[in-house]
């Protein structure tokens, strides 16, 4: 095994501003973070997401 992990998170049905405990320390310990391009404007959960990672991590 290489030691690469990948974890999916998205909002589910309810508020798409939450994010589980879980995600957002995923999201504060990631050393990347992909989205999908069919994200063509930000949105409520990708905004939230995006507020919780540090600056110096790349997104793809």
């Amino acid at each position: 095994m290489n030691g690469y992990r990948c974890h999916w998170s998205g909002p589910g049905p309810g508020d798409p501003e939450l994010l589980t405990v879980k995600d957002l320390k995923r999201v504060q310990q990631a050393d990347v973070l992909l989205y999908d391009a069919l994200i063509l404007e930000p949105n409520a959960f990708l905004s939230a997401v995006l507020q919780q990672l540090p600056a110096e991590i790349p997104t793809i």
